[in-house]
């Protein structure tokens, strides 16, 4: 399988905290799939 481009950044915010970013772990981004720069995380 050939993973997709989104696919690092998605297990670098997913494997650790990410003190800049820290939308991209909250509950409420998870919730829409979004977080507050209305990119997708899904």
């Amino acid at each position: 399988k050939t993973p997709s481009p989104k696919a690092p950044l998605d297990v670098a915010f997913r494997s650790r905290p990410s003190p800049i970013l820290p939308e991209f772990r909250t509950s409420s981004a998870v919730r829409t799939g979004k977080n507050r720069f209305g990119w997708s995380i899904i």
